[in-house]
């Protein structure tokens, strides 16, 4: 291997050393995040638990209304504590998902520890080299080494924001596409309030708000990962389906049954500004795409040059 070859792995190993120290101190901070989130969903699960076991410890006033038949507060306290013992499966999944990638760039970076004296040492034999090297290519050879560290490092900065543009273009679709469903499903419920598709409308509704966490957690990684290229984070609409409580938002009832209420109209613009969200993320990638070319085409042409001083 020529000086030049090693000098430019040895750029290229202290760039990947810096990357991946970013890398774990996001991964860490996103790790305590959803610690915090797992930790407030599990005093959640305690209270609703207490409000189960509450209910169904055995009283005079139970057995007489199970004898009336008026179970729904037992089974609205057992849905409620279902769904937050859901919730934490999913927080726990996602920080035990968070704790392994931690660990494993962690452990990369543990593996690097040497990439700063190694670039050191390069540069060394390169100064050592042009001292004792009559030939004028020397000095260009070691520059254009250096180069092509840099570009390769420069490339595999763009390529990682890219992909992270992707995962963002692709999460984003799968959230519409719950939105679209949770639209279908409140338009239902306005159209004939209280009768159908109430359960299925709240179900749709918590699929988007779960799809978008994991859109949310790669909307982060990219801004991050553009923040390490000079490119800002374009601003996006608000994507969250804002929904009131039930209780409040009912106010015109016929029969004794709601009429109106607007999660329609909110689930509509969630899905109307994802839409938007995703057209901008779009012309994002087509930048990003832009911009690699233009690097992929200058360490072609740096490669070219080191043939041309080797000729």
């Amino acid at each position: 291997m020529t000086i030049e070859d090693r000098l430019a792995a040895a750029t290229t190993a202290l760039h990947e050393q810096l990357l991946t120290g970013r890398l774990v101190a996001q991964l860490k901070a996103r790790m305590d995040a959803a610690a915090d989130e797992l930790a407030v969903l599990r005093n959640r699960l305690d209270d609703e638990q207490a409000d189960v076991d509450k209910l169904e410890k055995p009283s005079l006033s139970r057995f007489l209304a199970s004898l009336r038949g008026q179970q729904g507060d037992v089974d609205k306290e057992r849905a409620e504590a279902e769904a937050a013992r859901l919730a934490v499966a999913d927080a726990k999944a996602r920080f035990d998902t968070l704790r392994t990638e931690h660990l494993a760039a962690r452990d990369r970076l543990a593996k690097m520890a040497n990439a700063p004296a190694e670039h050191a040492a390069a540069l060394e034999e390169k100064e050592r080299y042009l001292a004792e090297s009559g030939d004028p290519r020397g000095a260009e050879l070691a520059a254009n080494g250096e180069l092509r560290g840099r570009i390769t490092g420069e490339l595999t900065e763009i390529r990682q924001a890219l992909g992270a543009a992707d995962n963002v273009h692709l999460y984003l679709s799968e959230v519409r596409e719950r939105i679209t469903k949770a639209t279908l499903w409140s338009g239902m419920d306005v159209l004939s309030p209280g009768l159908s598709g109430r359960s299925e409308m709240l179900e749709a509704v918590d699929k988007v708000h779960e799809g978008s966490i994991y859109a949310g957690e790669w909307l982060a990684t990219l801004k991050n990962e553009l923040a390490d290229i000079g490119e800002e984070m374009p601003e996006l609409p608000a994507m969250d389906i804002l929904l009131p409580k039930w209780w409040q938002e009912w106010t015109v009832y016929v029969n004794g049954l709601p009429v109106y209420d607007n999660v329609f109209p909110r689930v509509l613009k969630a899905g109307n500004n994802t839409g938007e969200a995703i057209a901008i993320i779009d012309a994002l990638r087509k930048r990003l795409e832009s911009r690699e070319t233009s690097v992929a085409a200058r360490l072609a042409q740096a490669e070219r040059e080191r043939a041309a001083l080797h000729a």
